[in-house]
């Protein structure tokens, strides 16, 4: 990675299953995708969950996605929380977080996941967001309530993951 200001202080790798983690201080300079006229707001939404990295400020990510007067679900992890606050604040979508999952799973499903597309993960219990794909079949992952109950990245083979939603329409609008 190209940021000489973020540094490892916590690393796990789970042999049998190919999964490895990652956290990274947070700095004010943080790795971006290069820019292109394709992908821009693809870049946009990778680029804003990165530099959440190492941020644990759950309470901004509900705030940010629930309806006048509705409530944090109790029990419920906020990964689904981080990604939608991540679209919204790019203003891709007004949609609420509601516990149903009605908001992501209006998102069209693909087999050819692209940076910025939701990663469904443990029998859709884990949702997070595409960062990278990898020509040697790994995504990375931007991960909400990831370990240490802050943003993370993980970084696993494709099969791995139980299904990709598209933002693809939400970058049409």
């Amino acid at each position: 990675m190209k940021n000489s200001r973020a540094w490892m202080f916590a690393f796990a790798s789970l042999l049998a299953g190919g999964l490895t983690l990652a956290l990274r201080k947070r700095s004010s300079s943080v790795d971006t995708l290069p820019s292109s006229s394709a992908l821009p707001t693809r870049a946009s939404v990778v680029n804003l969950a990165r530099s959440e990295l190492g941020s644990g400020t759950v309470e901004r990510y509900w705030s940010g996605v629930l309806a006048p007067g509705q409530s944090k679900p109790p029990g419920v992890t906020w990964c689904g929380a981080f990604a939608l606050w991540v679209l919204r604040e790019l203003g891709l979508t007004s949609w609420t977080y509601d516990d149903a999952g009605a908001w992501f799973y209006g998102l069209p499903w693909t087999a050819d996941p692209k940076p910025g597309d939701l990663a469904f993960l443990e029998d859709r219990r884990h949702l997070a967001i595409v960062g990278a794909v990898h020509e040697d079949g790994t995504v990375e992952l931007i991960n909400g309530a990831g370990t240490g109950n802050v943003v993370t990245t993980s970084t696993l083979q494709r099969g791995r993951v139980t299904e990709y939603r598209s933002i693809a329409p939400l970058l049409a609008a």
